[in-house]
């Protein structure tokens, strides 16, 4: 008679082995499968990011560049936000223009740049004239790149590599 018990016993439990594993195959298992697509949407979406927020620029070897140095100093007016009256400034101190001197059109472009102060001088205004002072606190690297891709299509180059805006400060 024990036997028999134990084998009842044995078999309700198996049965109730059965029930829980199917309830987890139906219940748990399609509910992970969703939260498993959602993390890889997000994923997705901060690969996109990181890769989006490439600059576009590419890697020149240091003893590559050569540099064009405008020493005016800019006071730029910034772009006011919503419900703030007081005016805003950026102040650059100097302007740094890198070249590529094994780009093709080095040649013909690095002996004019010194007569276009100008011009990039106006470039860099127009460009951070259109932030505001948190903006231009935040997203420095942003607008350097707007910048510089700015700064490459007026002169239609690529040997302009990079930007730099020394001692950039907003009041």
């Amino acid at each position: 008679m024990k036997k028999n018990m134990l084998t009842i016993v044995a078999i309700a439990l198996s049965f109730i082995n059965v029930v829980l594993t199917a309830v987890i195959v139906f219940s748990v298992v399609p509910t992970m499968q969703k939260t498993n697509s959602l993390i890889t949407q997000v994923a997705s979406i901060i690969d996109l990011e990181v890769s989006g927020s490439d600059t576009g620029q590419k890697t020149v070897n240091i003893a590559d560049l050569d540099t064009v140095a405008y020493t005016n100093a800019l006071t730029i007016n910034l772009k006011s936000t919503d419900g703030d009256d007081a005016n805003h400034y950026a102040v650059v101190d100097q302007i740094i223009l890198y070249l590529d001197k094994t780009a093709k059109d080095y040649s013909t472009i690095q002996p004019s740049m010194a007569n276009f102060e100008g011009k990039v001088d106006e470039i860099v205004t127009n460009q951070l004239s259109q932030y505001t002072k948190d903006e231009v606190n935040n997203n420095r690297e942003a607008i350097k790149n707007a910048i510089l891709t700015s700064i490459q299509e007026q002169f239609g180059t690529e040997t302009i590599v990079d930007v730099s805006l020394k001692n950039l400060r907003s009041q």
